[in-house]
């Protein structure tokens, strides 16, 4: 696996890009819109003419012993992303039963009707994983543009950070999921539907 390091020397100053896809955002707005994600086209439209520094995708997965299929689905398109060309950084699903929160060490036993499912499943630190690997890129000056799929607000505060590091930030999301508190904190704004058609 070649080191970011040695990628930045090769790149030209000014056109180097870093990718952070937002993995449940992007599925989400994505399905509200009926559109079936093509991350290949993805990930050659945000390239474009630039060099890509790295191309990550921030995501979570469940593994259910109970349900194999849905474990091979989501290795599938963990296996069509990763070939697409983006690394994936994911973080295993919160589990819940009943929707509550039980702390740790705590025995918890509610019972259910025979075969009925009472777990609900949560992504935690997804969103914090993509921020602190923005910031440090920036902070470390792997890349002169960070290009951010996700409509989300809450990603806005770390966008004018990095902008304060002399950093471009792109925002990449459908219109109807992307924040105006976002596309304001951003030094462009790119609507994904123009980009795939």
């Amino acid at each position: 696996m070649i080191r970011i390091a040695q990628l930045m020397e090769k790149m030209p100053a000014g056109n180097r890009i870093s990718i952070f896809v937002d993995g449940a955002n992007l599925y989400k707005s994505a399905s509200e819109r009926k559109v079936r994600m093509d991350y290949p086209l993805l990930r050659r439209r945000l390239e474009g003419n630039r060099e890509v520094v790295s191309a990550l995708y921030f995501g979570s997965y469940k593994r259910d012993p109970l349900d194999p299929d849905e474990t091979l689905r989501d290795e599938a398109f963990q296996a069509m992303v990763r070939e697409a060309g983006f690394e994936l950084r994911l973080r295993p699903l919160k589990v819940e039963y009943f929707g509550l929160r039980v702390p740790r060490g705590v025995e918890f036993q509610m019972k259910a009707g025979e075969g009925v499912d009472t777990r609900t499943y949560r992504e935690k630190g997804v969103d914090v994983a993509l921020v602190t690997e923005m910031l440090i890129q920036a902070w470390d000056d792997v890349y002169d543009t960070g290009v951010l799929v996700s409509g989300d607000n809450d990603y806005a505060a770390a966008a004018r950070g990095i902008i304060k590091h002399e950093k471009q930030v792109e925002i990449v999301s459908f219109l109807h999921s992307a924040g105006r508190e976002l596309i304001e904190s951003a030094t462009r704004f790119v609507e994904l539907q123009k980009l795939l058609s």
